[in-house]
């Protein structure tokens, strides 16, 4: 009896129980005597006790499992199901449960130590498959091969950013020294190394042409040739430079227009004043 649980005792003293009633009505039935029926209502009402305290333990012990389960439900592994007067099923029951919350914990501790990890860029650090079963082992394999792809995806990033910047500081150095047709070759799709460098290339560009549209306008100023003008699509700066360049250019076609016109006009009236002379 001793290593028995409380329910299997809550059973055994019930099954006595209704033995000592069944006992007790036969004993009254046949007109046995008074002292066999007090003794087996004795027995009846001393197992029906020792039932009602089996069953306190019982319900003590379903009490403290459910406390512990609501805590691990809440994301507190840290609680466990202690009863040192448990014995039989009802120890091995509380066995049970502390044994699933310390895999429960152990998975949830190593998986969240090893994306922190990751996080840092510490690829090596991966769940120890160590005591992990069934889907917990397999969950273990599918984190760890994640872990893995992205110290592969974290290798290739650093690759293509190493690129991109050499490619950048080449680009930008040729625009410092003034060559803006230097572009960055970067072959990607669909992710934003390839917009950065869409980017820069259109910047450079758009400087480039800014540029070269006003060089040109300027030098056949030079030449006094002004029928030139900036006709790019230009925002911003370039908007302002390209609208002050087509203004010097229509303000010099303006006054030369009226410098010839002046000119025709005192031609006509020194021709004038010769001819008068004469």
């Amino acid at each position: 009896m001793m290593n028995l649980s409380s329910l299997s005792k809550v059973i055994i003293f019930s099954v006595v129980a209704g033995i000592a009633a069944m006992a007790s009505v036969w004993l009254a039935y046949t007109g046995a005597s008074l002292e066999a029926i007090i003794i087996s209502a004795s027995i009846q009402l001393g197992a029906i006790g020792l039932v009602l305290l089996n069953v306190v333990a019982v319900k003590r012990f379903l009490n403290k499992l459910k406390t512990v389960c609501n805590s691990v439900r809440e994301g507190d592994f840290d609680q466990r199901v202690v009863d040192p007067g448990a014995r039989g099923d009802v120890k091995l029951t509380a066995d049970r449960v502390n044994s699933m919350i310390d895999i429960n914990d152990a998975f949830v501790r190593e998986a969240a130590l090893a994306l922190t990890a990751a996080s840092e860029g510490k690829f090596y650090r991966k769940i120890r498959p160590e005591g992990m079963m069934g889907m917990y082992a397999h969950s273990v394999s599918k984190i760890n091969e994640a872990i893995d792809l992205m110290a592969q995806a974290s290798v290739e990033r650093d690759r293509i950013i190493r690129r991109l910047r050499d490619q950048i500081s080449g680009t930008v150095e040729a625009a410092i020294a003034g060559d803006f047709t230097k572009r960055l070759q970067f072959q990607r799709s669909g992710d934003e190394f390839s917009l950065i460098a869409k980017q820069i290339n259109d910047l450079v560009g758009v400087v480039n042409r800014g540029l070269t549209e006003t060089g040109s306008v300027l030098g056949a100023i030079a030449k006094t040739d002004l029928s030139h003008r900036v006709e790019g699509n230009f925002q911003g700066a370039f908007l302002k430079l390209k609208n002050d360049t087509n203004g010097v250019a229509d303000k010099l076609f303006e006054v030369i227009s009226q410098l010839r016109e002046t000119s025709g006009t005192l031609k006509t009236a020194t021709s004038e004043i010769l001819e008068g002379a004469n």
